[in-house]
């Protein structure tokens, strides 16, 4: 990711404020705003962490099938 989840959700409000009208920006509020920005934050953060979780459990399969190869070529280790 080239932007940290906080930057990322920030932009993202800062450009939904934009695009909306002045009356629903001051009826929506700062408040508002910075829930969302922290909703946007969390949601982002969590299909990251979720996508590492995928990624790192792939590895751990990877690893696991790599040292049971290597064991058939390495004459005195028991196969597990």
């Amino acid at each position: 990711m080239n932007h940290p989840p906080k930057e990322h959700a920030q932009r993202v409000v800062e450009s939904f404020s934009r695009i909306i009208s002045a009356s629903a920006a001051t009826h929506i509020g700062q408040k508002h705003m910075l829930e969302l920005q922290w909703l946007i934050e969390s949601a982002i953060a969590n299909a990251v962490h979720e996508e590492l979780q995928q990624i790192t459990h792939q590895v751990d399969k990877l690893s696991g099938a790599l040292h049971h190869a290597a064991k058939r070529f390495e004459p005195n280790q028991p196969e597990e």
